[in-house]
């Protein structure tokens, strides 16, 4: 059923704002966006971004407007029924809080594996105007995805300051943390740690191998010594002061940390689907070209069209040791 989110909707939802973002309430009420949410390819989408969960999707080309009286009454129930279901908890009070860095580094497979554990997530995208929260606040666990800019770029793009004061505060109270790629340099630089340009770089499926620490790292369980992850970086940075290395490629030593017990920093990408990497190998962005004869493109795309359902199914292992290490 498409297209369910007609007039009753809107005023179950405006009758009580508690259950939505308070900055969200001026663009609810504004009635191009109620077309644009009445234009989601589902409810379930509409009633997730009014509460803080999604971003606004852009409606179809095909879109009508009229299409928004056509919702049935048993619809409308079940979108209502729904809608309490996920409103229920403030956004903040999710179990999962995701930073997204561009529009284009989605969370992939982790909102796979969070839905296959039954378990909320909230999306912060200060790229696109998110304020960056001061803290987790109720949020069980922490991920900050990567990004194509450096992380001592914050004159460029301030809001990676923000994140890092951010993700000084989920140091200090041990919070549940995995820092991607990007994440993972900001994680180290809230640290106090030197970020700065490798030498080669990284794209394409490297063989990870884990230390000693990182083999009895319960974030590792069931990896073995040397799993297969995606890597698309060239910056790297120093060991924080007294964290553990759990796992290093030959290009680059420091590859996965863990600071106390539950602050995780790593340089690939657990998150990425199999489009998600055809889109970056295809975007003019990746500028792939300047790295011909060291990148080849044909072989990371023959690579993950031959093992992405094994490399895949280690990635998801991964993500849902770091959930289960969260206690989610």
């Amino acid at each position: 059923m498409t297209y369910l989110l007609d007039t009753h909707v809107w005023l179950w939802l405006l009758s009580d704002p508690e259950r939505i973002r308070p900055d969200l309430l001026s663009e609810l009420r504004d009635s191009r966006t109620r077309l644009l949410l009445s234009a989601a390819s589902s409810w379930e989408i509409a009633i997730k971004w009014a509460v803080g969960r999604l971003p606004l999707p852009a409606p179809p080309a095909s879109y009508v407007p009229s299409r928004m009286q056509r919702s049935s009454v048993e619809g409308l129930a079940v979108a209502h029924a729904h809608a309490l279901q996920v409103a229920a908890l403030p956004p903040m009070s999710a179990d999962l809080l995701i930073i997204q860095n561009y529009a284009a580094g989605t969370a992939g497979l982790i909102e796979d594996v969070t839905a296959q554990r039954k378990r909320t997530a909230h999306l912060v995208r200060p790229f696109d105007g998110d304020p960056v929260p001061k803290d987790a606040g109720e949020a069980r666990a922490v991920i900050v995805l990567g990004g194509p800019m450096a992380a001592w770029e914050g004159d460029k793009h301030p809001f990676l300051n923000q994140e890092i004061e951010f993700l000084k505060t989920c140091v200090a109270d041990d919070r549940p943390t995995l820092g991607i790629c990007l994440g993972g340099q900001l994680l180290a630089r809230a640290a106090g740690a030197r970020n700065y340009k490798g030498g080669m770089p990284e794209i394409g499926w490297y063989p990870f191998e884990l230390t000693e620490e990182g083999e009895r790292d319960a974030l590792f369980a069931g990896h073995g010594k040397q799993p297969k992850f995606f890597f698309s970086h060239h910056d790297t940075f120093d060991l924080p002061a007294g964290a553990a290395l759990l796992g290093s490629t030959r290009l680059y030593p420091n590859q996965a940390f863990r600071m106390g017990k539950h602050v995780y920093g790593v340089g690939f990408h657990p998150e990425k689907t199999k489009e998600m990497i055809e889109r970056f190998l295809s975007s003019p962005d990746a500028n792939l070209t300047k790295y011909a004869g060291v990148i080849d493109p044909a072989r990371i795309r023959r690579e993950t069209e031959t093992t992405y359902t094994q490399r895949s199914s280690e990635a998801t292992k991964f993500l849902h040791n770091f959930l289960e290490r969260s206690r989610l």
